[in-house]
């Protein structure tokens, strides 16, 4: 099967290949409108926004037993996408918040539902921007290997989190979860501070900052 906008390397085109056979490998010609870059899709995180290069429009590709894969000569994803639970790297969290443009939003997708983010340091935010889970909350960024706050705000920053579920870091810190020196919104937010000491917290909203709370917001000590 395919799909295409028109004809030439400026078109989107989408090809869909798919190997039968449940035991063996086999080798499929996809007929590409186009040479360069391919992007393939399959579901699978570990697979999703890849890329091959097609030198000849006659190239094949080799397809796993009972694989099913789009090509695309385009990405489907943009950079402001979370679809791994990577600590970094294309399509984590990190690599999300740092692509996106200010005032820009960062999307985290179904193939991270129900997953956990486990970050090796913190991540400071020093722009405007919104991060947006699930309702659920299902979606939790870990700090627990760590003791520094998981996400802190920049000065003069305005940061909306909506459906997140934050595992804040250990020790005694204020704000193991959240520091907050700008302007933080709270949207359906879960913070549970497990691995904390008996001193500091698990938010703190330092200096002039501000704190704005919507929704249904918890914090499990």
């Amino acid at each position: 099967m395919r799909l295409s906008s028109g004809s030439g390397a400026n078109s989107k085109h989408v090809i869909i290949i798919a190997n039968l056979d449940p035991a063996n490998s086999r080798s499929a010609s996809p007929g590409y409108d186009v040479t360069g870059t391919w992007y393939r899709y399959n579901g699978n995180a570990a697979v999703d926004g890849t890329t091959f290069n097609v030198s000849s429009i006659s190239d094949s590709y080799s397809l796993a037993a009972s694989e099913m894969l789009v090509l695309t000569n385009f990405a489907v994803d943009e950079c402001t996408d979370v679809i791994n639970n990577n600590d970094n790297g294309i399509f984590s969290l990190g690599n999300a918040i740092s692509c996106a443009n200010e005032n820009g939003t960062v999307h985290i997708e179904y193939p991270v539902f129900d997953q956990t983010i486990t970050l090796s340091s913190p991540i400071e935010i020093n722009k405007n921007i919104t991060i947006n889970g699930f309702p659920s909350k299902k979606l939790n960024i870990s700090g627990s290997s760590f003791s520094q706050p998981v996400l802190s705000i920049a000065p003069g920053k305005t940061v909306t989190l909506n459906g997140l579920t934050i595992t804040c870091s250990q020790g005694g810190d204020n704000g193991r979860c959240l520091l907050n020196n700008g302007s933080l919104i709270l949207d359906h937010v879960d913070m549970k501070d497990l691995h904390g000491g008996a001193s500091g917290n698990s938010i703190y909203n330092n200096g002039t900052g501000t704190i704005f709370i919507k929704g249904e917001n918890s914090i499990i000590r």
